[in-house]
C-alpha cells in the first residue's frame, strides 16, 4: 500500500505566490501519494478566492488530494496546528506559501520512505 505525505500549506496574504507553490508541489515527483492541506489563516488579500478558483479547476486524483481550511487569523502556529488536526498522511511536512522552501527538494526512496525535504 502506498504511503501518503501530507503537505501543510499555511497561507496568509500570499496572492502573489500561492499559484506557483501549488504548481510546484503538484509537480514534485514522489512515489508517495500527496495530500495537500491548505490552511488560509484569515488572509485579507485575494488569497482565498485564488485558492477556491484553483481548487474548482483542479481535480483530486489517485496520487494527489486537496483539503482547504479557512480560519480567522491567529498566526502561522495556529494555522499549522489546524493543519495537523486535519492531516491524515503517514508523513507530514510544512510548505510555506512564500516559496521559502523549494518543493523540488522533496524526495523519497522506491519504498515510499521520505528521505529529504529541503537542504540538510
Amino acid at each position: 500500500m502506498t504511503k501518503t505525505l501530507s503537505i501543510l500549506v499555511p497561507v496568509y496574504n500570499e496572492e502573489k505566490t500561492i499559484l506557483e507553490i501549488f504548481r510546484q508541489v503538484e509537480k514534485a515527483e514522489l512515489s508517495l501519494n500527496k495530500e495537500i492541506v491548505i490552511i488560509n489563516d484569515g488572509s485579507t488579500d485575494k488569497s482565498e478566492s485564488i485558492i477556491r478558483d484553483y481548487l474548482k479547476n483542479t481535480k483530486s486524483d489517485k496520487k494527489t488530494s486537496f483539503k482547504f481550511i479557512t480560519k480567522e487569523n491567529e498566526g502561522k502556529g495556529s494555522a499549522i496546528k489546524k493543519g495537523l488536526e486535519e492531516a491524515t498522511g503517514d508523513f507530514i511536512i510544512i510548505q510555506d506559501a512564500d516559496l521559502e522552501y523549494d518543493p523540488k527538494e522533496m524526495s523519497n526512496d522506491r519504498h515510499g520512505n521520505l528521505l529529504q525535504v529541503g537542504s540538510f
